[in-house]
């Protein structure tokens, strides 16, 4: 009787522990799952922010010419202005010299 209850004790141990030991292995191998899915996401957000930071790179260079070429085109303009400058006081000068001409004329 005592060997009968010593042996379904027995059983029963082993079959918790055979229990645990299947919970358990089901418990790394959903880790391990969970740890690839979190890797794999973690490659496409690396991947993505590589990708987004060679535009910006890319996209940084293009402004900077771009603000090169600005401000030669405004160094262009203030040439021009000065130039349009002088040459519209040499026209008044000249329409008054003109003007002077015609009234000296017509005294």
């Amino acid at each position: 009787m005592i060997n009968s209850k010593l042996a379904t004790l027995f059983s029963i141990l082993v079959l918790g522990l055979a229990i645990s030991f299947t919970v358990l292995g089901r418990d790394v191998a959903n880790e391990q799952y969970m740890v690839t899915a979190a890797q794999k996401d973690y490659d496409e957000a690396q991947a993505n922010f590589d990708n987004i930071s060679k535009v910006i790179q890319k996209q940084e260079k293009v402004v900077a010419q771009e603000q090169l070429l600005l401000k030669q085109q405004q160094d262009k303009q203030e040439v021009a202005k000065t130039q349009l400058s002088k040459a519209k006081v040499q026209l008044e000068k000249q329409q008054k010299a003109l003007d002077d001409a015609w009234n000296k004329d017509k005294r």
